[in-house]
């Protein structure tokens, strides 16, 4: 295990999440090489498949910098893991983002798969987005009473090393959380 802490920016991408903020590609690219010269290690510079604005700003974010690993965010579908492929193709380091809800109400009610369906799904995006890239970065969306199961049938992709997961990253939360229920989980 390396003792090197890596930054993972999502600036590019969540930051257009908040109401009022409307980057054009023009300010992405200046805000990714000032992330460079701050010495960010991975960018994740948007979402490809979402708009052709968002597909251009990966592409031209991928050709302006050469230090950070140029990250672009994908579901566990095989339209959104080619598009994103096609986005970081001038990308000196790239690497696919991808995942799928995996806590039981989001499998059932929104997804509608059994859990045997979603590490499948998992299993493929992830396996797709290794044809394209070396580095692949899964996340599931859970709820924190779910997390050790998500974790333990995650691992278990792992151990086929498909892909490296990033141990407290891979798990996106979708139910609200204290810090005081992040510490207890944690702890326990």
């Amino acid at each position: 295990m390396s003792d090197k802490v890596q930054i993972f920016d999502t600036t590019l991408r969540d930051g257009e999440q908040v109401p009022g903020c409307k980057l054009v590609t023009e300010e992405k690219i200046v805000i990714a090489k000032k992330l460079e010269e701050l010495g960010v290690d991975v960018i994740e510079a948007g979402f490809p498949v979402s708009s052709p604005g968002d597909f251009q700003s990966v592409v031209d974010i991928a050709k302006a910098v050469t230090e950070p690993t140029i990250c672009a965010l994908t579901r566990a579908v095989e339209k959104d893991i080619i598009c994103a492929a096609d986005a970081l193709k001038h990308a000196k380091r790239g690497r696919i983002h991808t995942g799928l809800a995996t806590s039981k109400m989001h499998r059932e009610h929104k997804l509608r798969m059994t859990a045997d369906q979603v590490i499948e799904r998992a299993t493929m995006a992830v396996s797709l987005a290794k044809t394209f890239v070396e580095d692949v970065e899964f996340y599931a969306e859970t709820d924190l009473n779910e997390i050790k199961i998500t974790i333990t049938k995650y691992d278990s992709l792992d151990d086929k090393k498909t892909f490296t997961t990033n141990d407290p990253h891979i798990i996106k939360f979708v139910n609200d959380i204290t810090p005081k229920m992040i510490t207890k989980f944690v702890e326990d």
